[in-house]
């Protein structure tokens, strides 16, 4: 029994060297023959294996982790080994990432502008400014906490957001969302003071409080087979991993282009990997008139650690 034959992808690239002399932008067309599980790194050697060795991109990992795919996907900023054709439409059109120095193609070089933002905010191992008592025990972390912290650690300087962030290049002096892991750091500081929460103070609003909804009361939603909207802001990749059952996708960058075929009047519950991303989507829908909106606290990890241990834990 033959498999299915997967569409004819039609890719345009952006082709300019800027090592050689006299040469001109152009976009040029290659086509594919579209694979199951085939991601845009995968069409992209192919390409190169075929049609036009001189293409040049970047890579290391083929995983998400090295970060030296990153290239505009059809006007949105993404990573090639992560973004899988399928969820892609038929004629794909890829530039490079703009801020950083164009090396030739698709490929830029991100590391010469992530060094000169080590530089100038010195994110680097300062020398002790006190003896530290190495006898001491640790301080305790709340869990929840802990996971918003340690999200940041997940950057893998790939330079999507810095390519995104439109700010960045109306302001010298702002360095965008990848300092927020790379901030010099000298003593640790009370988040919650940081964070305008103080511990005696009852400055956590209502609203606040009422965007979230934890997973059992979700489950209790499923389970009484209650009208609600589900949906899944994460990105693509993510969605293949591991979802909720009965969840639709609208990674939060589209949201604001596919809000109008949501119901104002009924319930919606957003979701991404750990609550972040669904809290700005619900706080977005809230203000554009959405008025039952809530995000799921801890996302999808706490789904499966509370509800669902099936689902996988990435």
């Amino acid at each position: 029994m033959s498999e299915e034959k997967g569409r004819l992808l039609k890719i345009k690239i952006l082709r300019f060297d800027p090592k050689v002399k006299n040469n001109i932008p152009e976009v040029k067309t290659y086509q594919v023959q579209e694979a199951p599980g085939m991601t845009l790194f995968i069409a992209l050697n192919e390409i190169r294996e075929k049609q036009e060795p001189s293409l040049q991109y970047d890579f290391v990992c083929r995983a998400g982790i090295c970060g030296s795919c990153g290239m505009i996907i059809n006007g949105r900023p993404g990573l090639a080994c992560r973004t899988s054709t399928n969820f892609l439409p038929a004629e794909i059109n890829l530039v490079p990432l703009p801020v950083f120095e164009l090396i030739g193609d698709l490929s830029v070089n991100t590391g010469k502008w992530m060094r000169k933002m080590s530089e100038r905010l010195e994110t680097w191992i300062h020398d002790k400014e006190k003896e530290i008592d190495y006898s001491k025990i640790e301080e305790k972390m709340d869990p929840d906490k802990a996971e918003e912290i340690y999200e940041l650690d997940r950057c893998v300087e790939c330079g999507c957001c810095v390519a995104g962030c439109g700010t960045i290049r109306m302001k010298e002096d702002f360095v965008g969302a990848v300092c927020s892991k790379n901030a010099t750091i000298k003593e640790l500081i009370d988040y919650d003071e940081f964070c305008s929460v103080g511990r005696g103070e009852e400055n956590v609003k209502e609203t606040d409080i009422s965007i979230e909804i934890t997973t059992h009361e979700l489950k209790k939603l499923i389970d009484e087979k209650l009208s609600f909207t589900l949906i899944d802001v994460r990105e693509p990749h993510e969605y293949q991993i591991c979802r909720i059952e009965g969840a639709t996708l609208m990674p939060l960058a589209t949201i604001a282009n596919q809000m109008s075929g949501l119901d104002q009047t009924g319930e919606i519950i957003t979701y991404c990997h750990a609550g972040m991303r669904s809290y700005k989507a619900a706080e977005f829908l809230k203000s554009m008139g959405f008025g039952k909106v809530r995000s799921l606290k801890g996302g999808i990890k706490s789904w499966s650690r509370d509800i669902d241990p099936s689902i996988p834990v990435y």
